[in-house]
């Protein structure tokens, strides 16, 4: 179902449960996060990994990032070079 809006600028308003909100506003002074362009190609999610954890990383689109995932204990299957 679709109404006839004015021409102008719409709000969009989404009902929010009861709870604490996101504020996106005052930061507290101190190191922010900086976010820089990259160019696209594979990045690196994290450098230090606490132990259980392992890089793992698969074919990506580029742009894409590799993802830190917890891998079991037990043997493990090292795949290098996969024909297409």
């Amino acid at each position: 179902m679709t109404t006839k809006l004015p021409p102008g600028p719409r709000m969009m308003t989404t009902k929010l449960p009861p709870g604490p909100r996101m504020m996106t506003t005052k930061l507290p002074p101190g190191p922010r996060m900086m976010t820089t362009k990259l160019p696209p190609g594979p990045r690196m999610a994290t450098t230090r990994l606490p132990p259980g954890l392992r890089m793992v990383t698969t074919k990506l689109p580029p742009g894409r990032m590799t993802v830190a995932m917890p891998v079991p204990p037990g043997p493990r299957m090292m795949t290098t070079k996969l024909p297409p």
